[in-house]
C-alpha cells in the first residue's frame, strides 16, 4: 500500500483560506471530540481529522469501521450556523460536495443514496453524519473508505472502497478537495441550488424502495423526486404521492 500520512500542511496547500486543522492519531470518535469542543470550548478547531477511530458511529448509533491509514474520518466545526429549519440542508450539502470532490481527485461517479450516504459500484463508500447542539453549533462527520485494509468487506456488508491500494491518490488530497468544495457551497446553501446536483446523482430517483419510517411504519413506492428542503417525494402502490421527510431507506428493490 502506497505511504499515507496525513498532513495538515498538505491539506491546507490546496484552500484559498487555510484552516485550523486538528489531527489525531487515534479518537473515539470525530463527532464526540467536536462537539465537546462546542460545548466547551471558546477556542476550537475548523476540522478534526484522525486517523483512526475506535468507536466512530453514523445514523442510529450505528457502528463505522474505521481502521488505521486506510479510510478518511473527518468532522466539520459550524459554531455560527443557526439551528433552523434549513439547517437540515447541510447534510445534503455535504453529500455534494464530498461527490464533487471525489469526481475531481479520484477521477470515478459516486452516487448519493437519500439522505446521507454515498455509493460506488452499487457499494457504500461514505457516510455522512450531522449533529446539532442547540445554542451551540453543528457538527458534520464524514466516514470514507478510501481503501482496503483486508477486513473492510468481511466485517462490514455491502461496504466498499474507492480506490484501489496501489493508487497514488493520498487521503490528503481528498481530504483538501471536501474542505474546498464545502467552502464554495456553504455560502449560498439557503438558496438550495445545490439540490439541483443532489437530484442528479441520487441513487433512488424513480427506484422502487422500501423506507421505514417508524418502529412500526414502512412504505414501499417509487421515487418521484426529491424537493428542494431534501425530501423524497414517493409514489405508492396505491398511486398516491406522499412527501418523507425523514426515514431510513431499507431496501432498493429496482438498481
Amino acid at each position: 500500500m502506497v505511504a499515507d500520512q496525513l498532513e495538515a500542511a498538505l491539506i491546507n496547500r490546496g484552500l484559498a483560506k487555510p484552516k485550523r486543522l486538528e489531527i489525531h492519531n487515534l479518537v473515539t470518535s470525530t463527532n464526540q471530540l467536536a462537539k465537546q469542543y462546542l460545548l466547551n470550548a471558546s477556542v476550537m478547531p475548523d476540522v478534526i481529522i484522525a486517523n483512526q477511530q475506535s468507536a466512530g458511529y453514523g445514523r442510529l448509533k450505528r457502528k463505522f469501521y474505521s481502521p488505521q491509514q486506510t479510510g478518511i474520518y473527518m468532522s466539520l466545526l459550524l459554531p455560527d450556523i443557526p439551528l433552523n429549519e434549513e439547517a437540515t440542508l447541510l447534510t445534503p450539502l455535504s453529500a455534494v460536495a464530498v461527490v464533487r470532490a471525489i469526481r475531481a481527485v479520484c477521477q470515478i461517479e459516486t452516487q448519493i443514496k437519500w439522505v446521507n450516504d454515498i455509493y460506488y459500484e452499487g457499494q457504500k463508500v461514505v457516510g455522512i453524519l450531522a449533529e446539532s447542539i442547540p445554542h451551540h453549533g453543528i457538527v458534520i462527520g464524514i466516514g470514507i473508505d478510501f481503501k482496503d485494509d483486508g477486513q473492510l468487506s468481511q466485517l462490514v456488508e455491502k461496504a466498499g472502497v474507492l480506490l484501489p491500494n496501489t493508487s497514488p491518490i493520498t487521503r490528503n488530497q481528498l481530504i483538501s478537495q471536501i474542505l474546498l468544495e464545502f467552502d464554495r457551497l456553504l455560502p449560498t446553501y439557503r438558496q438550495k441550488e445545490f439540490m439541483a446536483e443532489y437530484r442528479e446523482v441520487s441513487l433512488l430517483i424513480t427506484k422502487k424502495i422500501v423506507i421505514r419510517l417508524n418502529e412500526e411504519k414502512t412504505l414501499t413506492g417509487y421515487v418521484q423526486d426529491i424537493t428542494n428542503n431534501g425530501e423524497l417525494v414517493i409514489q405508492t402502490v396505491g398511486q398516491r404521492l406522499q412527501i418523507i421527510r425523514a426515514g431510513e431507506v431499507e431496501h432498493v428493490l429496482s438498481w
